[in-house]
């Protein structure tokens, strides 16, 4: 069986790829916005690092202690000096 017309003919298909330009602006914000996250990051590790190194060595947390105070502070204590009245 013979091939119709139109496919025995070979088509000259231009397959480039297509290059496109880097946008400059698009990437100084990316690079801007990676740098500010980066920042962030290492704030953030720092001030974990600091935490854990007081908790490491012993140091009490300030909040427990204020935590402690607003809620009537130690309640021994406090049951103590009421009953010497």
């Amino acid at each position: 069986m013979a091939e119709p017309f139109e496919y025995a003919i070979k088509k000259d298909v231009r397959n480039n790829p297509i290059v496109r330009e880097v946008d400059e602006a698009r990437q100084r914000d990316m690079w801007k916005s990676v740098g500010v996250a980066g920042f962030l990051v290492l704030v953030l590790l720092f001030s974990a690092w600091q935490h854990f190194e007081l908790l490491r060595h012993g140091v009490p947390d300030r909040g427990a202690a204020a935590r402690a105070r607003r809620r009537g502070g130690n309640r021994a204590a406090a049951a103590r000096s009421r009953s010497k009245r």
